[in-house]
């Protein structure tokens, strides 16, 4: 068994594929194993990936028909033996020191969960405090706090004995690794009908449920590149019905777990979220091409409906830090959609 064994799905990014191996190969950390599938990429990543590995016998590359990132994942569970798992994207790089860094954490703490500091490229955000200080807790009410900012990638204020504020934690993998052990025996696996929007959260979810020991270091740990062509931007024509089926996934969790109030509310809290991401996504996304008075139609249709309609009802305003967002989530509890369409139409 090694120490951490670290998984990447590559597909079609040669462009910074190169930058992202030389980040992993100036790690210290050399007990460690790196498992990369290419989830089917048609640009020159296939040739890069099987050239590296060639030259280092702890990596390997795991070639197969383009299936989503999920599947690439769960393919590379399977193969993966460290004692932690680490999963990292291509297009961005690992921070010097990184492994070694966690790695200490992991041996100081022996905690199941090791996170550390994010840092940007391409943009002006300074290094992301995910936590408002450095902790190791086993207190239920602080891992509970963190399972439910899953759904939240926004800065919340919170209070537990261990830390005060929780800053866009969200589902990302590259946020920290995990003990192997718990995805093992629990047969823990990225759900493969969610497509690349939501998939993080909910396998992080299902992690947090057995979770005991959280441990959260203040050193930089992961340098995420801000891309124009990420997943998360352009017109996503079937945007709502990905939506239906993130929703439907979430609710089966809360009953299955049988989830308390704080849990729901984190889950409202991310429907919102979604609200305002669909605008310039879908419904006042120029590509759209049924016309505006039809999207606000339908706009509208789909805020009356479940559980859209709770969500707004419901979700504690104290959990919306933004005032602008408070003022837009008021405007569709008083039905002033014409309001919001105009708000949020200054964002796009």
């Amino acid at each position: 068994m090694c120490k951490i064994s670290v998984i990447v799905t590559v597909y079609n990014k040669e462009k910074y594929l190169e930058q992202f191996l030389e980040s992993i190969k100036k790690q210290q950390l050399q007990d460690i194993e790196v498992i990369i599938v290419d989830d089917g990429s048609s640009d020159a990543c296939p040739q890069i990936l099987d050239e590296f590995a060639g030259k280092d016998e702890r990596y390997r590359v795991i070639h197969q028909p383009n299936r989503g990132v999920c599947d690439a994942r769960n393919n590379a569970l399977s193969y993966a033996e460290g004692k932690y798992i680490y999963i990292i994207d291509s297009d961005d790089r690992l921070v010097d020191d990184a492994l070694e860094n966690m790695w200490k954490a992991a041996e100081k703490t022996d905690a199941d969960v090791i996170y550390g500091q994010i840092t940007y490229e391409n943009t002006s955000m300074p290094i992301k405090n995910t936590f408002s200080n450095a902790f190791c807790t086993e207190n239920r009410e602080s891992i509970q706090a963190i399972q439910c900012a899953l759904n939240n990638k926004n800065y919340i204020y919170v209070s537990t004995p261990d830390f005060v504020t929780i800053d866009r934690l969200g589902g990302a993998p590259w946020n920290g690794m995990f003990k192997r052990k718990i995805v093992c025996e629990h047969n823990i696996r990225y759900d493969t009908s969610l497509k690349s929007l939501g998939e993080d959260v909910f396998f992080w979810q299902h992690i947090y449920e057995y979770v005991k020991r959280v441990a959260y270091i203040e050193t930089p740990i992961y340098s995420y590149r801000m891309l124009d062509d990420s997943l998360s931007h352009g017109y996503k024509e079937n945007l709502l019905e990905t939506y239906r089926t993130i929703f439907d996934k979430e609710e089966e969790f809360l009953y299955a777990y049988k989830k308390g109030q704080e849990q729901w509310d984190a889950y409202y809290f991310r429907v919102i979220l979604y609200i305002h991401r669909a605008m310039p996504l879908y419904f006042q996304n120029e590509n759209n091409p049924r016309k505006e008075k039809e999207r606000f139609a339908e706009m509208k249709a789909l805020l009356r409906k479940e559980p859209f309609r709770t969500a707004i009802k419901t979700v504690p305003l104290g959990m919306l830090v933004s005032r602008r967002s408070r003022i837009a989530i008021v405007m569709l509890r008083w039905n002033l959609f014409c309001l919001y369409w105009l708000l949020k139409r200054m964002d796009v």
